[in-house]
């Protein structure tokens, strides 16, 4: 699985990276938020679009059109519905593998982010955000075929399909489990199952993406397991001064 996200832009002010985070949850059901909020008032370089996996096509174009400061929105799908899978392509361990992410396969993820992208149109339309005299450049970037009045959902589905990218948090590949379950790689203690003096720690032991970002999750995971193989050592021997 992968997290998926889109930006809108609009001109504002210049500030490091992400300036603020935010979570929605959709209904009153849920406990836990299907989306995270980045804000930041910044203004894009080529590296930064390669970074977020933007469109080869679409990165010229938003060089060309974006001048000044812009700031940018980007709705990020916490719980995809969506799976993919990693495989080996060969028996050549210096082959790269499979990777199919399946972007946007299940339904719910578009409705997600479509919902999502509706509710940051409606806050640059603000009174607050009029007096920064915004403006959507979504169109300039990707003109579309639907009427993003008229036509709203439809208007942002092809957005979102057509400028959606990663935020690398893929996780689950190698995912913990209970050893009698098919879908487990590893166990509670992140041995790999069937494999002697193995262990895999980092986020492919997550067996779903976290609300959040996955770097304090694998640092606490590693931590966690190295007090388990320090705690399964035998104790030092000390030896007394004379």
């Amino acid at each position: 699985s992968s997290s998926s996200s889109s930006s809108s832009s609009s001109s504002s002010s210049s500030s490091p990276a992400a300036t603020s985070l935010s979570y929605l949850i959709p209904n009153d059901k849920k406990i836990q938020p299907d989306i995270q909020i980045h804000f930041g008032s910044i203004t894009p370089k080529m590296e930064d679009l390669r970074n977020f996996n933007t469109r080869p096509e679409y990165q010229d174009v938003f060089l060309q059109k974006v001048k000044g400061y812009t700031s940018v929105y980007m709705p990020t799908l916490l719980h995809p519905h969506s799976v993919g899978f990693i495989q080996l392509q060969n028996r050549d361990p210096l082959s790269y593998p499979i990777i199919q992410p399946n972007y946007l396969t299940n339904p719910h993820d578009l409705q997600v982010l479509v919902s999502a992208c509706k509710l940051i149109d409606k806050v640059y339309a603000s009174p607050a955000m009029a007096q920064l005299h915004t403006r959507f450049l979504g169109d300039d970037l990707l003109p579309s075929p639907y009427d993003k009045n008229t036509q709203t959902d439809q208007y942002w589905e092809y957005f979102v399909r057509h400028q959606a990218s990663t935020l690398y948090h893929p996780v689950g590949t190698c995912r913990m489990g209970p050893p009698d379950r098919p879908s487990s790689v590893v166990t509670p203690s992140c041995h790999v199952i069937g494999v002697s003096r193995l262990r895999v720690v980092d986020a492919s032991v997550i067996p779903y993406v976290p609300s959040g970002n996955t770097n304090a999750p694998a640092i606490m995971i590693g931590e966690k397991v190295a007090d388990m193989i320090a705690s399964s050592l035998p104790a030092p021997r000390i030896s007394s001064l004379q």
